[in-house]
């Protein structure tokens, strides 16, 4: 696992080409989230997609700077599946709060779940993988898609699942 960045109490972490882990601890400000995203742009500048673990474990809370950041476009990012986990019931209900805000205002077109812990976050994204094959497959520029960058058996395995979501 590689650390992108830090920026106060918060950590960006690339687990692998396409898995960005955030790790958010302490009051997020918007200061700490616009470096976030400047940070995040350079690194997915080469991506034609991501998915994006959310720990708001040690979280406290947000600033209204930070929420209202929040709610700008992010450069064109190109996150297609993030799942937040962790908490304590106040900041749950805050982060879901904000994934309906921003699903209503930016009009996401990326799915965005909470989930009770890190594993089910996990194996959330994992379910998603499909239909992300699909759009990435379907969006691709220049000929580069997702496809291309897994190992060979899950890439395989990938094809299938999008042969079978293509014929329903």
């Amino acid at each position: 696992m590689t650390i992108l960045l830090r920026a106060g109490q918060h950590v960006i972490e690339v687990e692998d080409r396409n898995l960005v882990i955030y790790r958010l601890r302490g009051i997020l400000d918007g200061d700490d989230l616009r470096a976030m995203r400047r940070a995040q742009a350079k690194w997915m500048a080469d991506k034609d997609h991501i998915v994006g673990l959310v720990d708001v474990t040690e979280m406290e809370g947000s600033t209204s700077d930070a929420r209202k950041e929040s709610m700008r476009p992010d450069g064109g990012t190109q996150h297609r599946a993030l799942a937040y986990f962790g908490s304590r019931f106040a900041v749950r209900v805050a982060v879901e709060l904000l994934l309906r805000a921003l699903r209503i205002v930016r009009a996401s077109p990326y799915p965005m779940r909470f989930c009770e812990d890190e594993a089910s976050a996990r194996a959330w994204l994992e379910e998603q993988r499909p239909e992300l094959l699909r759009r990435v497959r379907g969006a691709s520029l220049g000929g580069a898609t997702l496809l291309g960058s897994l190992p060979d058996a899950e890439e395989a395995e990938a094809r299938e699942r999008a042969a079978a979501i293509d014929q329903r």
